[in-house]
């Protein structure tokens, strides 16, 4: 989004850079979802965040499921 101002690109490179995790278009929010700039992330920047579902595989802490939230905010076009 940062660099080329559009949120399907943003979501497609999320997808590529993390192949291992299987993200979805869900999984991933693009702020602002066109015009590099928006009221929730200020003029001239762009922010992703992925929230992805994660549950523990040895089952010996009393831990649930949960979700890992990442975000990235970075000034529009560099």
């Amino acid at each position: 989004m940062a660099l080329q101002d559009s949120a399907t690109a943003a979501i497609a490179a999320a997808e590529v850079s993390a192949q291992s995790l299987d993200l979805s278009d869900a999984d991933i929010t693009v702020t602002p979802t066109a015009g590099c700039s928006s009221a929730l992330t200020g003029a001239g920047l762009a922010s992703v965040t992925i929230e992805y579902p994660f549950s523990l595989v040895s089952g010996l802490l009393p831990i649930d499921d949960f979700i890992l939230t990442g975000k990235g905010t970075m000034r529009c076009f560099g």
